[in-house]
């Protein structure tokens, strides 16, 4: 059977690139929003918990860092970072200082999901050795070669708008998920399966339309 590339369409009007972004590392719609949802509760309720506590340092709600959602869907780090936990891999802030090009010529050990301007997306080496930007707003999947992307990492790191976390297995000899189309047979419109000639075409009749 011919290899895909699993991605998400996201609804402009909606927040939901979040879960888009995940269910793009893991390469197949493996999380909900109704889970992302309960992840933030538990999130939310733990920290309550811990202001409550006598001698812990106090901060008003209108003073904390960050949020774990709102009502449209729109995540914070940590609730990506405990869904991807529980399926049993780490992510870790990525900086300037740990900018390596051979990380980049060939991955399959680990990927990306980065922040710009507050929208989620991630970037996996699928298809044995193929860079993607899965980008739920972006037509489709976008090859990158991967000293383009290494640019491309670097000039969203040095531009301090937004973030990169490096995402790998927890347990040794666990692999990064392809995608396995037979498993999702019934998917809904904005859930895809894309064959490299699907997603070419979809660049080339943007580019010719």
């Amino acid at each position: 059977m011919e290899n895909t590339v699993y991605w998400e369409k996201q609804n402009p009007q909606s927040k939901l690139c979040a879960l888009h972004c995940l269910n793009a590392f893991l390469q197949g719609p493996k999380v909900t929003n109704e889970e992302l949802l309960g992840i933030s509760k538990r999130l939310g309720n733990s920290e309550s918990a811990l202001l409550r506590v006598p001698g812990s340092r106090s901060h008003g709600t209108d003073s904390m860092a960050y949020s774990y959602d709102s009502d449209g869907g729109d995540f914070d780090v940590t609730v990506l970072i405990e869904a991807l936990r529980l399926r049993n891999f780490q992510c870790n802030y990525y900086t300037l200082n740990d900018m390596k090009l051979s990380m980049f010529q060939k991955s399959e050990k680990w990927g990306f999901i980065c922040n710009a301007h507050k929208h989620w997306f991630c970037v996996r080496m699928l298809m044995t050795d193929q860079w993607f930007i899965l980008d739920s707003l972006r037509p489709g999947p976008q090859e990158i070669e991967y000293g383009a992307l290494y640019s491309y990492i670097s000039t969203l790191l040095e531009s301090k708008q937004g973030a990169v976390f490096l995402v790998s297995p927890m347990v040794p000899g666990m692999k990064l998920p392809v995608a396995e189309p037979k498993q999702y047979p019934r998917l809904e419109s904005h859930q895809m399966f894309l064959t490299l000639k699907e997603i070419r075409g979809m660049f080339y009749a943007l580019r010719y339309s």
